[in-house]
């Protein structure tokens, strides 16, 4: 499973959208951080939504996606107009 990392200001809808983004992006665990903790706390399944910025020192280890909210939920909702791809996001976990 992947982690995914969404990228946005406060108040832009990650939240709001957290179902629709799992369910397109295959992610099991949500997690919000204003600021990343870093890839070491996040597991396979994660959609971290960050509002702060990425560290300055911050590196990707590979195998974790990027995107900012305004990438990512164009991409959420083209997926949601075809019913038969999506995948249902009620098992989400938060934490």
């Amino acid at each position: 499973m992947p982690i995914v990392v969404i990228k946005g200001p406060q108040g832009c809808g990650k939240t709001r959208h957290a179902a629709l983004l799992s369910a397109h992006f295959g992610c099991t665990q949500l997690i919000e951080e204003a600021v990343p903790a870093g890839a070491h706390s996040w597991s396979d399944g994660s959609l971290v939504m960050i509002s702060g910025a990425m560290p300055p020192d911050w590196h990707n280890p590979g195998g974790i996606h990027v995107l900012t909210f305004a990438e990512a939920l164009p991409m959420a909702v083209s997926q949601q107009q075809h019913p038969s791809a999506a995948k249902d996001a009620q098992g989400m976990r938060r934490d």
